[in-house]
């Protein structure tokens, strides 16, 4: 999925979840935020699948993840706020260890 993509999803299902909120359909939007949930994580999982399946085409793969734990405040895309980094770093990490790539966080 792209970042386009994502984009789309995320302004997608915002729109969805404020028709039904505003038509009293609670339930209709909760089910449809768990949608949204299980397509980013399945984006998730899909990125650092192929991430960790590239690095693995080379002899001593390493994988460097920045420190992302301020990123929020210096972006001017509001969508950032709402990426799960620290899930993305955590599939990428278990698929790595899996592959036996080192990764490195800094």
């Amino acid at each position: 999925m792209s970042g386009k993509e994502y984009k789309f999803v995320r302004r997608y299902y915002r729109s969805l979840r404020d028709s039904l909120q505003e038509a009293g359909a609670l339930r209709a939007r909760n089910h449809v935020g768990n949608k949204e949930y299980r397509r980013i994580q399945d984006a998730n999982h899909t990125l650092s699948k192929r991430l960790v399946e590239y690095a693995s085409q080379f002899e001593n793969p390493v994988i460097k993840l920045e420190d992302l734990e301020n990123i929020r405040e210096g972006s001017e895309w509001k969508g950032i706020h709402s990426w799960p980094f620290y899930e993305l770093q955590q599939f990428i990490t278990y698929k790595a260890a899996k592959e036996g790539i080192r990764v490195e966080k800094g």
